[in-house]
């Protein structure tokens, strides 16, 4: 989704090459990183659906890559930058709000700092990926028949998406 919000979003001085496409996929999966705290201590979901799946940090981190974009650069402006990719990392995070969410706390702390509330949609339009909670068997969840499944329809939705984007932007 943020690739695709990034290809409605660009224009003529924004480059289109392989380096800054892999810049946008990185930074609209960032928030993921918590993950990363969990494995360390063993239980890779205890973190999941921190403050890296709020607004307060998607402000931070739209500041932060859009000041490492904008060093190398100058002819685009930051504010422009900052916007961009804070709506990219934005992404993941509505995303995650409309999928199915098993574990507690439920949602994501959306408003972080204003609140440190969990909302999550009524509505799930995305299925739930199911991981198992500790570090030993968390790689071989991923890999099950249900989040194969959910990694398709995600594909056919968002592929729908930038397909329409796409379609929208040659006129």
């Amino acid at each position: 989704m943020g690739y695709a919000l990034y290809l409605s979003l660009i224009r003529d001085k924004l480059k289109k090459g392989w380096k800054t496409i892999l810049l946008v996929i990185f930074v609209s999966n960032l928030a993921d990183i918590d993950y990363l705290r969990g494995l360390i201590v063993g239980y890779p979901n205890r973190y999941h659906h921190g403050l890296t799946h709020s607004l307060g940090f998607t402000l931070v981190v739209g500041a932060l890559v859009a000041l490492f974009y904008f060093c190398g650069h100058k002819q685009i402006r930051f504010f422009r930058l900052f916007l961009i990719f804070s709506i990219v990392y934005f992404s993941h995070i509505v995303l995650d709000f409309f999928a199915i969410d098993t574990s507690f706390p439920y949602g994501e702390p959306l408003f972080w700092p204003v609140t440190k509330e969990y909302f999550i949609s009524p509505v799930s339009l995305f299925l739930d990926v199911r991981k198992a909670s500790t570090t030993d068997m968390f790689v071989r969840s991923l890999c099950s028949k249900h989040n194969l499944l959910a990694v398709i329809a995600e594909c056919i939705i968002l592929g729908g998406v930038i397909g329409i984007i796409q379609i929208v932007n040659k006129k």
